[in-house]
């Protein structure tokens, strides 16, 4: 008896989706929206990731004018081979680099054609070090230098110069690393979370680089932000919503000040106002976005919920905070003095 082609399992017909190039795959606008990217030197940029349709990739989209962020309108557009998570500016003004969830760190370039005026993104470079979905990306101040972590519990230092990691550690944690974040004014020091409730300072140029800096959490830590102003100030969020305030200098690991609830779910990203160095933004697996005093006791300055599904991005333009989020939105938001 002949088999019919319906007999076969429905996931080997998926084998032709994951074998697609980009060039393959049809043009997508309703993504979900992973990161957002804010410089004056650069302007915006813009990632989405596709968690729902058949096509394993995501976009990348660049804004000139980062006062205008409107994807139906960007000044260039890139589809990119998977999904990606999380970006950060280079040291020239037309150069930055992309996690993808495949492991693989690309960097761009925006480039500008002399013949039409026209904007586009180009591929300089990539490496495929990690062995799974990189979960965050962290410039040092020299920005030529950056540090990143994935779901393979390895962190990586590297050279942005050659493309190539000047440091590895595997396993970093026992846990998946969530987050990984430079110390300001440092090309050596930086800090990671993980799930194993475990917070690491890390300095390279110690035989030993890494020692734990908090003290029997209560839950898996999942994000970090440092004070630009005090480089001995971070902000660590956890999986029940969270805020813990450390200062690395002191032996006792125990935190400073604990906000407990300061988000209603799982802290996802936590991000400096680098012109009020006391406004401290965050946002979870809601719809929720908070701005904090850490200066008076993590009072909350500032609460929005106008998304309607998580807010996965956050970046500051000068006293406002922009947020993208995976109904597909960007939002702009007015802090008040």
């Amino acid at each position: 008896m002949e088999s019919l082609q319906s007999d076969l399992e429905p996931h080997l017909n998926a084998e032709i989706y994951r074998n697609l190039t980009p060039a393959d795959t049809p043009p997508t606008l309703d993504r979900h929206l992973q990161f957002i990217l804010i410089s004056k030197d650069i302007g915006a940029i813009l990632g989405a990731s596709d968690l729902t349709g058949r096509y394993w990739s995501g976009t990348i989209w660049y804004f000139k004018d980062h006062s205008k962020i409107d994807r139906n309108n960007p000044t260039a557009a890139r589809v990119m081979e998977s999904g990606v998570c999380d970006a950060a500016a280079l040291n020239e003004t037309n150069k930055f680099v992309v996690g993808e969830d495949s492991g693989v760190i690309q960097i761009l370039s925006i480039n500008e054609m002399a013949d039409t005026h026209t904007h586009e993104l180009q591929c300089l470079g990539y490496s495929f070090d990690h062995d799974d979905s990189i979960t965050s990306i962290s410039t040092f101040d020299d920005n030529i230098r950056l540090v990143t972590t994935a779901m393979d519990y390895c962190i990586k230092v590297w050279d942005m110069v050659e493309l190539y990691s000047t440091h590895s550690f595997s396993p970093a944690h026992t846990e998946i690393i969530t987050c990984v974040q430079s110390q300001p004014k440092s090309s050596n020091v930086f800090a990671s979370t993980s799930l194993d409730r475990d917070v690491l300072l890390w300095d390279l140029r110690q035989s030993k680089p890494a020692k734990s800096i908090l003290k029997d959490a209560d839950s898996g830590l999942t994000a970090a932000a440092w004070n630009p102003d005090n480089e001995h100030e971070i902000v660590i969020g956890d999986s029940d919503g969270k805020l813990l305030l450390l200062d690395v200098r002191q032996e006792s690991r125990e935190p400073v000040f604990q906000s407990p609830k300061a988000l209603s779910r799982s802290v996802h990203r936590l991000l400096f106002n680098k012109t009020k160095s006391h406004q401290l933004a965050g946002c979870c697996d809601s719809t929720e976005v908070k701005v904090f005093d850490t200066s008076n006791e993590m009072n909350v300055i500032y609460e929005d919920k106008r998304h309607q599904h998580f807010v996965r991005g956050l970046a500051w333009d000068d006293n406002s905070l922009v947020t993208a989020s995976w109904d597909s939105t960007v939002a702009k938001h007015v802090i008040p003095a």
